[in-house]
């Protein structure tokens, strides 16, 4: 890690959709008044900022930028003209990605080869990141779940019944239909009464019961599975410490 008096470092969060979860974490960011790299640079008081990037791509697209923006961070930053990169959080969905695996891999190569002490997290929820949202309002288990049927893949053509499809579940708990182009997604969660605690918790028991059952199995194949309680308590415990 470069030796900055003020020890700044930047937490880079890519998403591979321009939507959903993008505007989650921006909302994150906002309601906790996380500050970005760029307001971060020139702030004495400042040691730690967020930035969020709705990148629309493939996860190994996505990966390939986090090492491009990781690699240019610290060169940028040793002219002190950026704040350097060291925690990259990739969100991905595991949906039909032909290119989930190899973006996993080469995440892990990265974290052992790099020399900056860097780090590139994938977030991986399935079937997809509104899962997340769902964990505020139940515990889901032991059902598989489907995100609507829009697939070109026969798989997908089958008719998916209400209990299994997540968006209709979610729509049964949200005060509003739900769309992936709600900007204050964060704020229809909050009036719709959604626990975060809820749905960390949930998640957390999701991953014990997948360990249990798939011992053999990674986590992300799993259905229904996410880990982006990680990022989400990663945020809570930046913002106790801005405080």
């Amino acid at each position: 890690m470069l030796d900055f008096p003020e020890k700044k470092h930047g937490i880079l969060i890519l998403t591979e959709d321009s939507k959903s979860s993008a505007f989650y974490f921006k909302s994150k960011c906002k309601y906790w008044d996380l500050k970005t790299t760029a307001e971060c640079l020139d702030d004495e008081d400042c040691t730690l900022a967020v930035d969020v990037i709705g990148l629309g791509r493939a996860p190994i697209s996505l990966v390939n930028y986090a090492m491009k923006k990781c690699k240019m961070s610290f060169s940028e930053a040793s002219n002190r003209k950026a704040v350097p990169y060291a925690e990259i959080y990739c969100v991905i969905d595991v949906d039909e990605h032909e290119t989930l695996q190899k973006s996993i891999e080469l995440a892990k190569r990265f974290n052992r080869k790099n020399s900056y002490n860097a780090r590139i997290i994938p977030i991986i929820s399935n079937v997809c990141f509104e899962l997340w949202y769902l964990l505020h309002f139940a515990d889901f288990t032991t059902k598989e779940l489907y995100r609507e049927n829009t697939s070109n893949n026969p798989a997908f053509k089958k008719y998916i019944p209400k209990n299994r499809n997540l968006f209709a579940l979610l729509d049964n708990y949200l005060t509003i239909p739900y769309e992936k182009s709600i900007q204050n997604i964060l704020n229809v969660l909050i009036i719709s009464g959604a626990s975060e605690e809820k749905a960390i918790k949930t998640a957390k028991r999701l991953e014990q019961h997948h360990l249990r059952l798939n011992y053999d199995k990674q986590l992300h194949l799993c259905n229904p599975y996410t880990n982006v309680y990680k990022l989400v308590e990663r945020l809570n415990q930046i913002s106790k410490n801005a405080k």
